[in-house]
């Protein structure tokens, strides 16, 4: 692609990196009002906060439905000798005695879009509430219901399992639980996910191109630019990797299915504002005609939907599958790197969003398309390009604060509870349109500061889930799957 990439382009890391705001971040109201404002709806009565902790839930949230991903890798953990910080694998799941929480941010989703739209306060709000939830007693039975009556158990631990909520989020959760007196542990993806990739490189790496296909927000962080310079300083000594990041516009919200990205009834392109996703002519993230080879766009029924003009010529395009999201982004992260970094070999790309992993399989077959075709992607792309799912080194960073805290649980088996964010119907100043979620110029256009339930938490039943989001759970997370059956059926 060419300059319209300029906010995530190549990274050097002999170069410096800066985050990508350089104005001082708002102050949140919600952190005094958790602690101090008895008549907000998110004070928290934290002398009562248990102080017996071994037994109660972890908490994990996300953005959506991805962070799935990161409990399904939790599920399947056996990296240890059960109840002991030695690294032997022992055939039994390391957190087989753990409850969970998990909350899905649906109403506010997709976290990727507020960098974009000048909202990053927002989004750091929204991520401090995700918290106030999983720390508070109760949730809203219903979305009907005024007030959230029904009980759960407060957390002993949290697992931001969201590569954007982590970006920008961590350092307010840890100062927020600081200021609030809870000493409860944090712990996010970000970090896990770039000291896998380095230790992937070979020892002699030389020559080689890390890459990084994340949300538009994580990618605007630069955290993942940071945490692997980190990484790979400490284990090379040297600063002569090269990074490449791919905002993945639209991608977590197709997955989950978000209408502002993709429509199943839409038979021709919806135009702005009902369709957010890439384009021609969008100015970050455009879809190339001069490409269309390498992007091998599906086009049947209404996986892409185009509008040419008398004489032929494309005047519209947007993507309306899962599957072309991923291949158009695949196709531009390659692009970059064959622009900017002539002979260097993509050996590794870190999958910088929860929702990505659902869709390995068709990551991995877009490289090989691409590779297939020939130079320049013969060379830039190597012949195995593994992709690094975070999620199973943030599990092993979750088991060894709990083997050092003494907070192993003792349950027989595991369990879960789930829950997801719905727009407030009785908060008369919100926004809801026609299928019940929030118009993406309201979503986008709050402020922060006002005190009030935007949102409600409650159950993930089964009609709020769509039938292709249900089969995938089922098809290729069965531990989640079966805990959200029970779940669901108490």
């Amino acid at each position: 692609m060419r300059a319209a990439f300029r906010p995530w382009g190549v990274v050097l890391l002999a170069l410096s990196c800066a985050a990508a705001s350089a104005s001082q971040p708002a102050t949140l109201r919600i952190v005094d009002d958790v602690a101090a404002n008895r008549r907000s709806p998110f004070y928290l009565d934290l002398a009562k906060y248990p102080k017996q902790r071994r037994d109660l839930p972890v908490g994990v949230f996300d953005s959506g439905t991805g962070g799935l991903t990161v409990l399904d890798a939790l599920l399947r953990l056996d990296g240890f000798k059960n109840g002991t910080p030695e690294e032997t694998a022992d055939q039994a799941n390391d957190l087989a005695a753990e409850r969970f929480v998990y909350l899905g941010d649906v109403a506010n989703m997709p976290y990727g879009r507020y960098g974009g739209e000048g909202k990053v306060d927002l989004l750091r709000e929204h991520i401090v509430k995700n918290v106030q939830f999983l720390l508070g007693p109760t949730y809203f039975a219903s979305a009907d219901a005024i007030e959230p009556t029904a009980l759960k158990d407060p957390v002993k631990v949290i697992v931001i399992a969201c590569n954007t909520a982590t970006a920008y989020g961590l350092e307010d959760v840890r100062r927020a639980l600081a200021a609030w007196n809870l000493d409860i542990g944090v712990i996010g993806v970000v970090d896990a996910g770039a000291t896998v990739a380095v230790r992937l490189l070979p020892a002699d790496s030389r020559n080689d191109t890390l890459a990084v296909m994340a949300t538009e927000g994580t990618c605007d962080s630069e955290a993942y630019p940071l945490a692997v310079r980190r990484q790979y300083r400490k284990r090379f000594r040297r600063d002569d990797l090269t990074i490449v990041q791919q905002p993945g516009l639209g991608l977590a919200g197709a997955i989950d299915e978000d209408a502002d990205y993709l429509d199943p009834t839409a038979e021709a392109p919806r135009g702005i504002p009902r369709y957010q996703g890439p384009r021609l002519g969008h100015p970050l993230c455009p879809i190339e005609p001069s490409l269309w080879k390498e992007y091998r766009f599906d086009a049947r029924g209404n996986r892409l939907l185009c509008r040419r003009d008398s004489c032929g010529a494309l005047v519209a395009v947007e993507l309306n599958s899962v599957e072309n999201y991923v291949r158009y982004h695949v196709t531009s992260l390659v692009r970059r790197a064959v622009d900017a970094n002539a002979g260097q070999t993509i050996r590794a790309v870190i999958l910088g969003c929860t929702h990505y992993p659902y869709y390995t399989d068709a990551i991995r077959e877009h490289f090989d398309y691409l590779r297939s075709l020939g130079e320049p992607y013969a060379t830039v792309i190597a012949p195995e390009v593994v992709l690094v799912d975070p999620a199973d080194a943030t599990a092993r960073q979750l088991y060894r604060h709990l083997v050092r805290r003494n907070l192993l649980g003792s349950r027989p088996a595991p369990s879960a509870e789930f829950y997801v964010s719905v727009p407030n119907r009785h908060l008369p100043q919100n926004r809801i349109d026609a299928t019940g979620c929030f118009p993406f110029e309201y979503k986008y256009g709050r402020q922060i500061n006002q005190d009030v339930r935007f949102v409600c938490g409650i159950p993930l039943t089964a009609k709020l889930l769509t039938p292709s989001t249900s089969e995938r759970i089922r098809r290729q997370m069965p531990a989640v799957h079966a805990l959200l059956l029970d779940f669901q059926q108490r």
